[in-house]
């Protein structure tokens, strides 16, 4: 009867722990957001600049921001991204083939991790690619942890 008591105990308390530590990456979430922005119209053989915005409502000490990108004959290519000011990371690319591109943002610090993804079509794109586009959903390739913390 005694172990049973104990072991109860035992779980009642990691239980608790653990809600703690999940309350607290919530809180972190809430505490610092990122979003990928990529141009309403993104052309082929035009530089295009794709930006990521991260804020916060508490100061930062310089995240590890990167980003990816691919399409669906592409496998995903790591682009370097620049600090503009303000939270606004940004790179500058040029698209070859139109279609449909995903985009996606990994924004690292001390206690969180983000990683926010856009879908996005590049030149003119045809009824039957836009209703792709509108039925896919956006979880092709990377991101196995998407929104992840840690």
């Amino acid at each position: 009867m005694k172990r049973v008591c104990v072991a109860l105990t035992v779980m009642l308390l990691a239980a608790c722990g653990t809600q703690s530590k999940e309350s607290g990456m919530k809180k972190q979430n809430e505490l610092v957001q990122a979003h990928v922005l990529v141009p309403e119209n993104v052309e082929l053989h035009k530089e295009q600049q794709l930006q990521i915005q991260v804020k916060s409502s508490k100061a930062l000490s310089s995240p590890n921001v990167s980003l990816k990108i691919w399409n669906e004959q592409q496998e995903p290519m790591n682009l370097p991204v620049q600090y503009e000011r303000d939270g606004v990371y940004s790179v500058k690319t040029m698209f070859h083939h139109k279609g449909i591109y995903y985009v996606q943002a990994t924004v690292q610090g001390e206690d969180f991790q983000l990683m926010p993804k856009k879908r996005f079509a590049v030149g003119t794109i045809t009824n039957q690619e836009l209703k792709q586009l509108e039925e896919v959903p956006q979880s092709k390739k990377p991101s196995s942890q998407q929104g992840h913390h840690r």
